[in-house]
């Protein structure tokens, strides 16, 4: 796989916006699982909650969340997707509880304990080094109530593993794994957490992967099976309420913490 330059995946970056910046699929092709993931999401959020949205892109996700919490603010790096977002989604209306504005996660501007929950969608593995990765995680870290939740949603390398194992036993090749992203080694990062968080649950959608990255795979086969097909958006339908079972594998994984 291609060396991780943190420029090049910048650059990468700034090229989705500027050509795909409008698309809810501009930071995620499986739309299907990022609508599961958004349910999925929204039962840990509460009415009375200041939420930080890091790599937000366009925004997509964040004004799915404004209605069930006070107030959301989504931040990311690349200048076009913000545009794009306050374009799309911000009006008179929504204002005063939604907002984007440009930051790095490496440099969040805000106060010290700022928000109630974080929200992180895939935004570590689009960091280069794994002591940024936890550069990242420790200005979260800061940002967060004491008591506060952050809402980790990343693809492990062990995870990734587990799921190439599964398809291999049915004739399939591994995933694709993408260069500009670096995979989370999840014994790494939770040595890294334990003095700073406390895991309150972990899904790992498992359900999702066996009908769409399998079954899916397998229906189709020789062809490649295509994002939109109604076969992931059942899958994203089963998946919102029955996410994992027992032996199942997932690239994907979602951990729910609470700050110490």
């Amino acid at each position: 796989m291609k060396k991780m330059c943190k420029e090049e995946i910048r650059r990468y970056w700034e090229s989705k916006a500027s050509e795909e910046g409008d698309k809810p699929s501009s930071t995620i092709k499986d739309h299907e699982f990022r609508e599961m993931e958004i349910a999925v999401i929204s039962k840990y959020l509460k009415p009375r909650d200041v939420v930080l949205d890091i790599g937000c892109g366009n925004g997509f996700s964040t004004v799915c969340y404004l209605e069930k919490v006070n107030k959301i603010i989504g931040v990311d790096y690349i200048q076009d997707f913000v545009d794009w977002a306050n374009r799309l989604y911000v009006n008179e209306n929504n204002r005063s509880k939604l907002e984007f504005k440009q930051a790095d996660a490496l440099e969040l501007p805000f106060k010290d304990e700022e928000f109630d929950v974080v929200l992180s969608e895939r935004m570590l593995i689009n960091l280069s080094t794994w002591d940024d990765q936890k550069k990242a995680l420790n200005n979260i870290w800061k940002v967060l109530k004491k008591g506060g939740r952050l809402i980790l949603l990343e693809v492990s390398i062990q995870g990734m593993a587990a799921l190439d194992e599964m398809r291999k036993k049915f004739g399939l090749e591994e995933m694709k794994k993408h260069w500009h992203n670096l995979y989370i080694d999840e014994d790494m990062l939770q040595r890294f957490l334990a003095d700073k968080f406390v895991i309150k649950d972990i899904k790992r959608f498992s359900i999702y992967c066996l009908i769409s990255k399998i079954a899916h795979s397998l229906l189709v086969a020789p062809e490649e099976p295509q994002y939109g097909a109604k076969i992931n958006k059942i899958a994203s339908l089963i998946g919102r309420e029955y996410i994992d079972f027992k032996g199942g594998a997932s690239h994907q994984f979602m951990y729910v913490l609470e700050k110490i």
